[in-house]
């Protein structure tokens, strides 16, 4: 699609070399590339948007989880800020031998060492008032 207007380009060159009413078509000729050329840039631009758009659906869109292999949405939330974090979490090995889960928050939904993670039930999201840092606890019941 990108030739057609090379194409009549060159059409209008051979018209103009045999001398074929050059004085009656050659403003339309200009003003059919200029058109054509502007439905062009606009094509660039749809594509270009599409392609934006299917980044920031592949970005939001489930992952699947190590375990189980379930699929799960990321926790996220905004702080006070304005500042949206995702929820992520890791499982680590202590010294005694015990396995232990950690929660964390990270700017990026995706890429992270550790997997995206859901709110657990029995936890709550904190703010520090100073900073914005979100931090989980366990509720208090």
């Amino acid at each position: 699609m990108a030739d057609i207007p090379v194409r009549i380009a060159l059409f209008v060159a051979g018209r103009l070399r045999e001398g074929f009413m050059v004085d009656r078509y050659s403003e339309e000729w200009a003003a059919d590339l200029a058109c054509i050329e502007g439905a062009r840039r606009r094509w660039k631009y749809a594509l270009s948007l599409l392609r934006s758009i299917n980044a920031l659906k592949r970005a939001r869109a489930p992952r699947r989880a190590e375990a189980g292999g379930a699929v799960t949405r990321t926790y996220s939330h905004v702080n006070s800020k304005g500042n949206r974090y995702y929820l992520w979490f890791t499982t680590v090995t202590l010294r005694g031998g015990e396995e232990q889960t950690i929660y964390y928050f990270a700017k990026s939904p995706s890429g992270m060492k550790g997997s995206p993670a859901q709110l657990p039930v029995d936890r709550v999201v904190k703010e520090n008032p100073r900073n914005g840092f979100l931090t989980i606890s366990k509720k208090k019941y």
